[in-house]
């Protein structure tokens, strides 16, 4: 892919972002559900599409991450064009990690408990992160920990499941997630909402209970 695309292209979406449903069929039924006609992709959609595409399967890490991070800051520009893509009804975020047993030492948060939440300041690893519009914890903890319990990282270190809230600047998300679950057909639909920035964020923390992991 070329990289400097989106600097070179000057060219605009058109009226339907990801309209064309010859190039994916799966656009083909979000297009039914927004009530959306069909659109030939420019050559710049396809390139983006590809990348969430990827992105929803786990392929954008390594060395992909700029170019994820570059394409999503792109189309931020654009939500209110297209808001039934691009615009998330809801800022007010949850997201799952596993961290490290020695995270709480390093952060000094040893004031973390099972159950209860706790203001810190997240700092992401990466620039681009998966939230999610799911408020429930039972729908959280079933969704990305069923049957998976603790997990060790090479036997040395436990790792430890948490769940982020946050009440996040509009600038810094994207993606309606109705558009996103249309990716996931045959799997659990993860209502996911894109971050796009690494700014520290101002949030609340869980830990997880272990006994809500038994399978």
């Amino acid at each position: 892919m070329n990289h400097n695309l989106i600097e070179k292209y000057t060219e605009e979406f058109g009226n339907v972002l990801f309209g064309d449903g010859d190039y994916d069929s799966r656009m083909q039924d979000v297009n039914f559900k927004f009530k959306r006609p069909h659109e030939k992709n420019t050559e710049l959609e396809s390139k983006i599409f590809d990348t969430i595409s990827s992105w929803i399967f786990g392929h954008w890490m390594g060395t992909n991450k700029d170019v994820v991070f570059k394409q999503f800051s792109f189309l931020l520009k654009f939500k209110n064009d297209y808001p039934e893509i691009l615009k998330p009804p809801t800022n007010d975020l949850w997201r799952i990690e596993f961290l490290h047993h020695n995270w709480m030492n390093a952060n000094k948060h040893k004031q973390l408990n099972w159950n209860k939440w706790v203001d810190i300041t997240y700092n992401p690893k990466s620039s681009v992160q998966s939230w999610t519009t799911y408020k429930e914890i039972e729908n959280l903890e079933s969704e990305i920990f069923s049957c998976i319990g603790w997990q060790q990282d090479n036997y040395k270190h436990w790792r430890i499941p948490v769940i982020f809230h946050a009440t996040i600047p509009e600038d810094q998300i994207l993606f309606n997630p109705e558009f996103l679950n249309e990716f996931m057909s045959g799997t659990r639909k993860q209502n996911e909402v894109v971050r796009v920035s690494q700014k520290p964020l101002k949030c609340k923390v869980m830990l997880i209970h272990p006994n809500a992991m038994m399978c």
